[in-house]
């Protein structure tokens, strides 16, 4: 029998190793031509259903208020399909592995928001988060300004922001008394909804289907929508949220690892030591903060 401690940090690693593997997946559709529109409808979409069928197994609760409902489209709409779409958009014009790092910026930017907006008091820590964010974002981006394309830097800054907004959103709204499960089917469906509403306008249906684009799609939507935050959930509920956090740190290393290897993504010195320091100023953030649910 599996020691409840290992079960708890091995949940908590494979929902990290899924979240920082999506990138990957979704890059390999976008080989076969599918475009971003139409591999985020699928993906919130199948989502949306995946949770839906795992909450009639499980007899889960479903119905909400029309309160919340309306707080899931005014919040899930902009910070959850906005963070995916600027994200997935950025994919086109820089590496998986420098768009997730750029898009970790989110726990630095929601320190700032609360800070300046919600008047919370500065500290040694929420400093140090700002601080080697900030210089591991120079790092990433200032030395390497005639190699990258700035259109994917901001869109994968953008993706940050919108998704600070998702955070602090939730946490502000009533939205927080749903469980994370519920919520995500919410936010899911309705940016499936959304998202299939702009590839009607803009006429964009294509769909490759073969065997490793099939399997590519189940893993963003499924593996690493699903499964990850069940996973996740479950893991910090033996091993705790702060550990959990901690460990989901992983999830960006993943990507870049992932970016390089699979895709043969390069990665300079000076971007090496960006993503270090931002990896830093999230061990660092984690210490007071738990990890936001995906």
């Amino acid at each position: 029998m599996i020691a409840p401690k290992i079960k708890g940090i091995s949940l908590v690693i494979f929902a990290s190793i899924s979240w920082g593997a999506m990138p990957i997946f979704t890059k390999n559709l976008y080989l076969s031509g599918m475009t971003a529109y139409m591999v985020l409808t699928l993906r919130y979409l199948l989502a949306a259903f995946s949770i839906f069928i795992y909450l009639i197994i499980t007899n889960g609760k479903i119905k909400v208020s029309s309160i919340l409902i309306t707080e899931t489209i005014t919040i899930g709409l902009v910070g959850f399909c906005g963070t995916g779409l600027l994200l997935y958009l950025s994919y086109n014009y820089i590496s998986v592995g420098l768009a997730t790092m750029l898009h970790f910026i989110y726990p630095t930017l929601v320190t700032i928001i609360m800070v300046i907006f919600y008047k919370e008091k500065l500290n040694v820590i929420k400093v140090a988060t700002v601080l080697f964010s900030l210089v591991g974002l120079f790092f990433l981006t200032c030395f390497e300004v005639q190699k990258i394309n700035m259109i994917g830097v901001l869109l994968a800054l953008s993706s940050g922001f919108t998704f600070a907004y998702y955070i602090v959103g939730m946490n502000a709204s009533k939205l927080r008394e749903l469980s994370p499960i519920l919520m995500t089917f919410y936010v899911s469906l309705f940016s499936g909804i959304a998202m299939l509403i702009i590839i009607l306008v803009r006429h964009d249906y294509f769909i490759h289907f073969d065997l490793n684009n099939v399997i590519s799609m189940i893993f963003i939507s499924v593996f690493s929508t699903v499964l990850s935050l069940i996973t996740f959930i479950e893991g910090i509920k033996i091993i705790g949220s702060s550990n959990g956090a901690i460990l989901n740190t992983i999830e960006p290393i993943v990507c870049v690892i992932l970016g390089v290897m699979v895709l043969a993504e390069p990665i300079s010195f000076s971007g090496i030591i960006g993503c270090a320091l931002i990896v830093i100023s999230l061990l660092i953030n984690n210490m007071q903060t738990d990890k936001p649910m995906k």
